[in-house]
């Protein structure tokens, strides 16, 4: 097994998706798994349905993510049980959902009552396996399933090599496919323009920024010395994100590993022992 260290970073300001049936406060919910997203995130009427004191802490909040941002405001919930783990006066943001649940709705899945973001899977310690297709806590598993920031949030990162390349990227189950920035795929994947083709199915976030109109193919390439073959990773400028992180004394990125190669390739994303390993490699 491959295995990768990861970095938890806090924020101030045709692939995969992941989503899992969980009961959050007594209520079963439907969420969108997203380790790219800084912060976690619960619908208004999941929040109002919750038999606990909740305070509302702002009026507005700008919560980022690698899909853009979006208004939401920020709760401070007296009790958070969560994979069997009780979380006391927890932080998280209310969000009204319809606009990503109507998105869901199009695609012919359920409603989605909130967003699993780095911080609450840090809190609890989740590993998110690709390869039996489960989100762990603790003793407790929770299938997943296949889909097509602020002061608190987290992001993981993992500066790694690809085709000998030092490059550092952010790890998000929120991205259908891997996308890397145009000087990136110069440098580490020796492509030209002429290399990329149009895109016909761009990666999509939970919010509904579609990323990368442009593709590239390869027959093979290397991570951290393991060989991915029949490889298709999009293109985008990463540039107004990298100065969103630059504002926060964030190095910038070169890329997203995205839902595409972690699922291709037997991803376990581990925040209790922050690494990230290909099982696929096993054996």
């Amino acid at each position: 097994m491959v295995i990768t260290p990861l970095r938890l970073i806090p924020i101030d300001t045709d692939g995969f998706h992941l989503h899992l049936d969980a009961e959050v406060n007594g209520i079963q919910v439907n969420l969108l798994l997203d380790t790219g997203a800084s912060r976690s995130v619960f619908s208004s009427a999941l929040v109002k349905a919750w038999d606990n004191k909740t305070e509302k802490q702002e009026h507005s909040l700008e919560s980022f993510g690698m899909g853009g941002s979006f208004e939401s405001y920020i709760a401070e919930v007296k009790t958070v049980k969560f994979g069997g783990k009780f979380l006391e006066d927890y932080i998280l943001v209310v969000h009204d959902m319809s606009h990503i649940s109507g998105i869901m709705k199009e695609l012919g899945q359920s409603r989605i009552d909130g967003m699993l973001g780095g911080d609450l899977l840090n809190a609890v310690g989740a590993v998110i396996d690709y390869i039996n297709g489960n989100l762990i806590i603790g003793k407790n598993k929770y299938p997943i399933q296949y889909l097509a920031p602020d002061i608190r949030g987290i992001e993981i990162f993992v500066e790694t090599e690809i085709n000998n390349k030092v490059v550092s990227c952010i790890i998000d189950t929120g991205a259908s496919k891997s996308v890397f920035n145009p000087g990136t795929s110069r440098r580490v994947f020796r492509v030209s323009k002429r290399d990329l083709y149009e895109n016909g199915h761009s990666g999509i976030g939970v919010n509904d920024q579609h990323m990368g109109d442009r593709v590239f193919e390869f027959d093979e390439i290397s991570f951290n010395g393991v060989v991915f073959n029949d490889v298709e990773i999009l293109s985008f400028d990463f540039e107004g994100i990298n100065d969103n992180y630059k504002k926060m004394g964030v190095r910038e990125i070169d890329g997203i590993l995205g839902g595409d190669l972690l699922n291709e390739y037997g991803g376990v994303i581990d925040y209790a022992k922050l690494t990230l390993s290909f099982g696929s490699f096993l054996g």
